[in-house]
């Protein structure tokens, strides 16, 4: 017997459950957009994925990773927030602040400061830090941040990765 769920309204389905797989998916894809701008069939099978695996949940990864996305912009950063993000310096988690559009430029500077954070913790050495700093100080320029706000978030910064060294 097919039951009717009294707490849907009439014409509404209950959404099926998202295939683990799908879910990475649609991280790997979000992780892709932010480094090349475009996700590519050969960009996915070099983060792992079959082609099988391509046609059965690219739609529904595709499709989690434009709403998380679309999510990401209406949200906000605030200066900790902005710090959080720049202490774990990964390249599709890259701080916004409301009144600052997304562009290509602040994309490219914040994949420039990743991989300086990247070579800072493979070598920490003084001058890595001072380079990280550097991109990091050339990203924050992008943001709609007061030169107050900016200095906090790269001292804060500058502790973190003086502690790494």
């Amino acid at each position: 017997m097919n039951a009717v769920d009294p707490r849907l309204h009439r014409g509404e389905r209950r959404a099926e459950p998202v295939c683990p797989r799908a879910i990475e998916m649609a991280e790997t894809i979000r992780e892709i957009v932010f480094r090349d701008g475009c996700v590519t069939e050969q960009a996915m099978v070099c983060a792992g994925y079959s082609i099988a695996e391509i046609v059965e949940h690219y739609p529904v990864a595709e499709a989690r990773a434009r709403s998380l996305l679309v999510a990401d912009g209406r949200i906000g950063d605030r200066v900790p927030e902005i710090i959080e993000k720049a202490v774990a310096a990964q390249a599709w988690f890259m701080p916004l602040t409301t009144a600052t559009p997304e562009t290509e430029t602040m994309r490219i500077a914040w994949r420039a400061y990743c991989t300086a954070i990247a070579a800072h913790k493979l070598d920490p050495w003084i001058s890595q830090t001072e380079r990280c700093l550097v991109k990091l100080d050339v990203f924050l320029g992008t943001q709609a941040l007061i030169k107050a706000e900016i200095n906090r978030i790269v001292t804060a910064v500058a502790a973190v990765l003086r502690k790494r060294a």
